[in-house]
């Protein structure tokens, strides 16, 4: 598709230059010349070529939440690790999300909440068996009280497949989620702990429960940040806080886990939704996080422009 902001030329000239997308192609900039016969588009610049040698930093993202849908799209910070880190960005789609609609929604969801880990799980093994990436290579986030369980529940629950983790704000104790801030309207999304039909369910997910670092003397867990915001935050960085803090106490009884564990803390922001937050503020989170990426992962910046 071309935008109409993605669309440039002067009245007095015959050169016309579009950028042309979609959710399954990178964007791709075009020349035109329409003083000519015959409209030949020339390729000003397009995505890299991709070597599937299983050699490939990846970041993935995914939600799996609400009914919330995640399609691909591209956007100024994946072109980022797209093109200064020769990296592939991918966005899974999983149950729990409104995708395909209610039943999708519905088959993530209460006491099928597993699903979307198993989902993300998935879709992280096929990028390793079709050698898109390898497990030191793959990245993966998880943004808000939704997305942060399910980076930190895929976490736990498969500690190999990731080579660092970035949870953003998540909701990481379920057997305590409902008692604090705004997090108690998640109740018809995962259940009540108080209720005994879902206390066993939540209990054998929740993140901060299954702390369990992987004994042996070449196992143990990838990189992993946390971020939190303020102390009056509506996604409870208390959540955060227990984390990091049960994390480093697991890692004591560990000689083998090397990889760091890090807390990232702002204490002067307010309750201002993600999507109001200040470009400055949404910069420097993204430069934390791919600095953190960089320095764990050993992966190499190529600047697009020199």
């Amino acid at each position: 598709m071309v935008g109409k902001d993605s669309c440039y030329c002067d009245r007095k000239s015959s050169h016309l230059v579009f950028l042309f997308k979609s959710p399954l192609t990178p964007a791709i900039n075009y020349h035109c010349d329409l003083s000519k016969a015959s409209f030949d588009l020339e390729i000003l610049n397009e995505a890299k070529d991709l070597k599937k040698d299983g050699n490939n930093f990846t970041y993935m993202f995914g939600v799996g939440d609400l009914d919330l849908s995640m399609f691909p799209y591209f956007v100024t910070s994946s072109t980022a690790i797209i093109s200064n880190f020769d990296g592939i960005h991918v966005i899974a789609s999983i149950r729990g999300g409104g995708e395909y609609g209610n039943k999708w929604h519905e088959g993530g969801m209460m006491e099928k909440k597993q699903n979307s880990f198993d989902d993300f799980i998935a879709a992280a093994e096929y990028l390793i068996a079709e050698k898109y990436t390898n497990s030191k290579l793959l990245a993966i986030e998880g943004g808000g009280a939704n997305g942060g369980l399910l980076a930190g529940a895929c976490l736990t629950q498969r500690p190999d497949l990731f080579g660092a983790v970035y949870v953003d704000e998540g909701t990481l104790d379920m057997l305590r989620f409902d008692k604090f801030t705004q997090q108690k309207v998640l109740v018809s999304e995962y259940g009540s702990p108080t209720d005994p039909k879902f206390f066993p369910l939540l209990h054998k997910y929740s993140p901060l429960h299954n702390i369990k670092i992987p004994e042996g003397c070449d196992k143990q867990y990838p990189a992993v940040m946390l971020y939190a915001e303020g102390l009056c935050d509506p996604d409870a960085p208390l959540h955060s806080l227990k984390f990091i803090a049960t994390l480093q106490y697991e890692a004591k009884k560990h000689s083998n886990q090397k990889n760091p564990f890090i807390l990232s803390m702002k204490t002067d922001t307010d309750d201002t939704s993600k999507s109001d937050k200040p470009d400055d503020h949404m910069y420097d989170d993204i430069i934390d996080m791919m600095s953190f990426f960089i320095i764990n992962l050993g992966i190499k910046f190529h600047p697009i422009f020199k």
